[in-house]
């Protein structure tokens, strides 16, 4: 369990006798089977489900970028080496190009509507110029469709839903997705072979919350670099039970909540 699945538990757990005692105290509407109570009931515990997981979503997504910010910023910039320089004048791009003074390979894009994309020093002499173009080639198809932004927010949601473990398996083939992209974005202009090599140099980079990296599945990506069809996917049905289980334990908490504030009626 994730430190934030940890906190959310704990959150929840010391409410809970004094929700336990709002039921004994008050009845749900819908037992007594008033149409007008019923639906007010279902409509005030949607809202409430509704607007507690947007505002959650959204000060995830805040949190996510802003860690990745701090880390990326703990970072010690140094002048970009001439070969860098190269490789950005052959490239293009409209995100700025940063060289990180780490000795660790590192290429990652991150920022949200302003997104920069960072190498590291320590990466330089594992690629040839065109492997080097290669790395540049997929964090700016990242930083042009802002993906550090969108993944941040798919993070978000994957862990404020996770109770519903869909929503969870629907984000890993969204990121995945993102990565195949970026990977094609790069094989249009340089080919496969470059792209393989740096996904090779780049293949035990750690992937950041908040930032596109290089590294991601590497599997499907080496598959489709291979010119191997990627198959598509699809949940099984533990995954659609999990899930409505879930939806269905976090909609009667919702309603026992409302309840207790008395929304609704």
């Amino acid at each position: 369990m994730s430190r934030w699945h940890a906190a959310t538990v704990a959150a929840a757990v010391p409410p809970c006798p004094l929700i336990l005692a709002c039921l004994v105290w008050r009845q749900w509407p819908c037992v007594d089977g008033t149409t007008a109570a019923c639906a007010a009931a279902v409509g005030a515990a949607a809202l409430l489900l509704v607007a507690a997981s947007a505002a959650l979503w959204v000060g995830r997504t805040g949190w996510l970028l802003a860690s990745a910010h701090r880390r990326l910023g703990r970072l010690a910039l140094v002048a970009p080496p001439a070969e860098l320089l190269a490789a950005v004048a052959r490239v293009g791009g409209h995100a700025a190009v940063d060289c990180a003074a780490d000795d660790a390979p590192l290429a990652v894009c991150a920022g949200g509507l302003r997104p920069r994309v960072v190498v590291s020093r320590g990466l330089l002499p594992r690629l040839t110029p065109e492997e080097l173009d290669a790395v540049l080639l997929h964090e700016q198809h990242h930083a042009r469709r802002r993906d550090p932004l969108r993944q941040a927010a798919l993070r978000a949601a994957r862990d404020v839903l996770f109770y519903a473990p869909l929503v969870g398996w629907w984000v890993e083939r969204r990121l995945e997705r993102a990565e195949l992209q970026a990977d094609l974005a790069a094989v249009g202009r340089l080919g496969a072979r470059p792209v393989a090599g740096a996904l090779w140099a780049l293949g035990a980079q750690v992937a950041r919350a908040g930032a596109a990296g290089f590294a991601g599945a590497a599997e499907l990506r080496v598959a489709q670099l291979l010119g191997v069809r990627v198959p598509t996917p699809r949940p099984g049905p533990r995954l659609w039970v999990a899930s409505g289980a879930g939806l269905l334990l976090a909609f009667r908490v919702a309603s026992v909540l409302a309840v207790a504030l008395g929304v609704g009626w």
